[in-house]
């Protein structure tokens, strides 16, 4: 019972969310304040002995006030306000006292139970304006010793000489003996913060270790998945090869893309589709597995070579394929797509597009073809989307250039902006003479140089070619 009651009282203050540092230093208060009221008990008691009784409402005094100043600490768990009150009290009333009694000697040094308050706020403030109070301290000693001559007409007569060094001893054993106390209260307190410490870095330590381990399963797989990615989307050099001359830049934003490159010939035609999943990474690398697929099972299976039917047929099995309506959830995935057709026989190129342009360069001058506004699957799949085929008769000159809107959306340069489609018009205009070789490398160095410390802020695939 009397255990239960103590607990109760040093816990005065303490929340349950409070670390081990925060606990030892509310209960340090509260101990402060009891072991001082146990000082102001005995020399109260001292005080009555001598029947000294004005002087002994200080010592009295002291204790009724730690006493308040700990319920108002229960009640308010205003840490701050009652470490001040608390500290205040401590370093004043024995000065006070001292001065009652008639002055350094008279009193036995009663001043020697300041030095507790001196000690306690050095702990509770962590060492943060503690400064403070050894000033307030000083400032009461020189006070004292200014006065002493003064207060020594208040010496009370009951206190001889030969009470003085009894009195002296007494205050010097226990405030020693409290300030032992504190000390091994502090080194306690702080051996638990310590261990507390120590067991959440373990913790974090443990954590770490099983984060890393998920996280290289994790890059392992992906890895794993961006090798079976290019295997099925092909080596750039082979699709180029299809060509009389190009190149093919690939740079996805994470270890997966969700932009695709798709090349096939049949009947005589090769085609060629670019394509620009919704999102990036592992979402929009199970997109351009199934637009893939699609493109194939329309193509090579059903035998379409017509750009235009081949995305209202894609637009079609991509709603299909992704579903919406899963309760309250929506799928709203989608693809922007570019698809050629090119006739080698008859030097012609036809081309339907699904908001992804088509440009070329013939003598110099900068022509585009125009995607539909529309994406194709389920983003917008509400509205009526119109897909025109364009027929181009190319000259044996003209330079092509299919491509997502990666690059051009690339942020970076100085004032972090994006590199705007003008701009990659611009560079395209000004590297299309160039061997398609140097042309990947100079968009490789000028995505380097706008991109800067940046992150890719998407995936990229641009394509330039002869047919």
């Amino acid at each position: 019972m009397i255990k239960r009651g103590f607990n109760k009282l040093i816990n005065i203050g303490v929340e349950p969310n409070d670390g081990a540092a925060s606990t030892g230093m509310k209960r340090l208060l509260v101990y402060l304040a009891l072991m001082m009221s146990f000082g102001g008990i005995v020399w109260g008691g001292i005080c009555s002995y001598f029947d000294i009784i004005i002087p002994s409402l200080i010592p009295y005094g002291y204790v009724a006030l730690s006493i308040c100043n700990l319920i108002f600490f229960g009640i308010s768990k205003n840490y701050k306000a009652s470490r001040f009150i608390q500290v205040f009290i401590s370093l004043l009333l024995p000065f006070l006292f001292q001065w009652a009694l008639g002055g350094f000697t008279e009193s036995g040094s009663v001043m020697l139970w300041a030095n507790l308050a001196l000690v306690g706020s050095l702990a509770l403030h962590k060492g943060r304006n503690a400064y403070w109070w050894l000033a307030f301290y000083t400032l009461l000693t020189v006070v004292s010793l200014l006065i002493d001559s003064k207060v020594y007409e208040l010496r009370p007569l009951m206190l001889d000489n030969a009470n003085t060094a009894v009195l002296t001893s007494l205050n010097t054993i226990l405030v020693s003996a409290i300030i032992f106390v504190i000390a091994k209260i502090l080194l306690d307190y702080g051996r638990k913060a310590r261990l507390e410490v120590e067991q959440k870095n373990e913790e974090l330590i443990s954590q770490k270790k099983i984060i890393e381990q998920k996280n290289e399963d994790i890059t392992s797989s992906l890895n794993y998945a961006s090798n079976i990615q290019k295997s099925i989307l092909g080596q750039p050099k082979e699709i180029v090869s299809h060509f009389t001359d190009g190149f093919l830049l690939y740079k996805p934003k994470d270890i997966v893309s969700g932009d695709f490159y798709w090349y096939r010939e049949i009947e005589g035609k090769k085609l060629l589709a670019i394509a620009d999943c919704t999102g990036h990474g592992v979402p929009g690398a199970f997109m351009t597995i199934l637009g893939h697929n699609l493109l194939d099972r329309i193509t090579i299976g059903e035998g379409e070579t017509s750009p235009q039917k081949i995305l209202f047929a894609l637009n079609k099995a991509l709603i299909a394929s992704v579903r919406t309506g899963f309760g309250d959830q929506r799928v709203d995935d989608g693809i922007d797509l570019l698809v050629l057709s090119v006739d080698s026989q008859e030097n012609k190129i036809n081309v339907a597009a699904a908001k992804t342009p088509l440009w070329y360069f013939r003598n110099n001058e900068f022509f585009e073809v125009r995607g539909s506004k529309h994406s194709l699957g389920s983003m917008g799949k509400n509205k009526d989307k119109v897909f025109e085929e364009h027929e181009i008769a190319y000259e044996p000159n003209d330079v092509f250039y299919v491509f997502s809107d990666g690059f051009q959306d690339q942020m970076g340069g100085p004032y972090r902006k994006r590199f705007l489609r003008q701009n990659f018009a611009n560079l395209l205009q000004n590297i299309h003479k160039l061997p398609f070789n140097h042309q990947k490398e100079n968009l490789r160095e000028q995505l380097s140089a706008w991109k800067g410390d940046h992150h890719q802020t998407d995936d990229i695939v641009v394509m330039g070619f002869k047919p």
